[in-house]
């Protein structure tokens, strides 16, 4: 029996098909291979940290200061700030404190530097006349005479020393050419500056009751008359002399008592007593201004008593402080399979802090790659510098090195790669 022969495939056609298969192995195989090259060996995109704060706000309690039984009270720094007040703060008259307002006012118009004179003034009949005025109404006056030439720079010291009343209103009418033009300006002023709470009106002196302020107003005032080379100059003398008129002696009695260095008396019918203390202490390495203010009292001679108690305990209201400890975690990384790594204050950041305040450290770090070792500097907690104390920063370090991702998980994961 013969048998029929199996019917064979097309030689060309069998061709084709296994080039196919092969091209597409090969296709699969290129396409693996460059998809295994590229997850195991691009760097994987780098750890972002997520902080515990980016700010760390630490307050400290105030102290206790010897505030007398009467009026009204602030201290606080010559930046401004005012650190704590006693007493209700509503306006109470400034008396003779009316006075540093009028020499900030002079100088704004008219700046000059230490140890120098500034334009030269010379009085008229009508100046000249405000001296027997003052007299005739048992006012504080400094000796004037009409042809007199006399310096800015002593018309300021007549103001902050004996207080004369005839010199702020001899100023006021020579730069302003009437009072009620120096009380729009000043009170323009004293807005520009943020004492809101500080009016000048009646006299230029302070003589009448009409110019008023807060304490803590007052705080903000001394600073800035602190902060003005010229003023703080002359408030610190206990005596001057100025041609024509004499030797003039400070009515602050309290200069170089306690390291006070400052500022100015006042004292009118309304207000028995009223003070802007000024002074120093070191901190940090620093020599800090401190500012008092005190109004209410019943004389001249009980405000500087307890002026001179509060800037005396003021001095010692500096305390050390830790601001970080060491080893304090500050922030932590998320690795590629979830767990966290952590970053960790290199050592304590201590500083001298004034009590009752607020001290705001920055806390910023970095993105870090797979390489990064344990004790890698990755950030900083920093305290800007401020008027009592530089600036002060601690590193932040990697507690744990990051985790090196194995060969599957690069495979499985090919978001990562940036």
């Amino acid at each position: 029996m013969s048998m029929r022969p199996r019917p064979l495939t097309p030689p060309k056609k069998k061709r084709t098909l296994r080039s196919k298969r092969v091209l597409l192995s090969a296709l699969v195989v290129l396409v693996a291979a460059s998809y295994a090259s590229i997850t195991i060996s691009q760097p994987l995109r780098q750890l972002r940290p997520v902080t515990n704060q980016s700010e760390l706000n630490i307050t400290t309690a105030a102290s206790k200061l010897p505030w007398p039984d009467y009026g009204s009270g602030a201290v606080g720094l010559s930046d401004g700030t005012v650190i704590t007040t006693h007493g209700e703060q509503k306006p109470m008259s400034i008396a003779s404190v009316n006075k540093v307002i009028l020499s900030l006012v002079m100088l704004e118009r008219h700046p000059f530097g230490p140890g120098e004179d500034g334009p030269t003034i010379t009085l008229t009949e009508e100046y000249a006349d405000l001296y027997g005025y003052y007299i005739s109404i048992n006012g504080s006056v400094m000796p004037t005479r009409e042809g007199q030439e006399i310096t800015l720079r002593n018309m300021i010291t007549g103001l902050m020393l004996p207080s004369a009343n005839n010199v702020a209103d001899t100023l006021a009418l020579w730069e302003f050419g009437s009072l009620q033009a120096y009380f729009d300006y000043a009170n323009a002023y004293l807005a520009r500056k943020g004492l809101t709470n500080t009016k000048v009106g009646g006299d230029a002196s302070g003589y009448s009751a009409e110019s008023v302020s807060t304490a803590s107003n007052l705080v903000k005032l001394g600073a800035m008359a602190m902060n003005n080379p010229v003023i703080r100059e002359i408030s610190g003398l206990q005596t001057a002399t100025i041609p024509v008129t004499g030797t003039v002696r400070n009515y602050n009695s309290l200069l170089g008592l306690d390291g006070i260095i400052g500022l100015k008396t006042g004292n009118n019918d309304a207000n028995g007593g009223v003070f802007i203390g000024a002074t120093t202490a070191e901190v940090n390495g620093k020599t800090v201004t401190l500012i008092s203010a005190l109004g209410g009292a019943p004389t001249l001679s009980t405000v500087l008593r307890d002026s001179r108690s509060i800037l005396a305990a003021f001095r010692t209201t500096f305390a050390d402080t830790t601001i970080v400890s060491k080893g304090a975690v500050l922030g932590t990384y998320e690795q590629y399979d979830g767990t966290r790594i952590q970053a960790v204050a290199a050592r304590d950041l201590n500083m001298t802090v004034l009590r009752g305040t607020s001290v705001t450290a920055d806390v910023t770090m970095q993105d870090i790659g797979l390489d990064a070792e344990i004790g890698d500097t990755v950030g900083a907690v920093k305290v800007s510098a401020s008027d009592y104390h530089p600036a002060f920063s601690v590193p932040i370090l990697l507690k744990q090195a990051p985790k090196q991702p194995d060969m599957w998980w690069r495979l499985t994961n090919p978001s990562f790669i940036p």
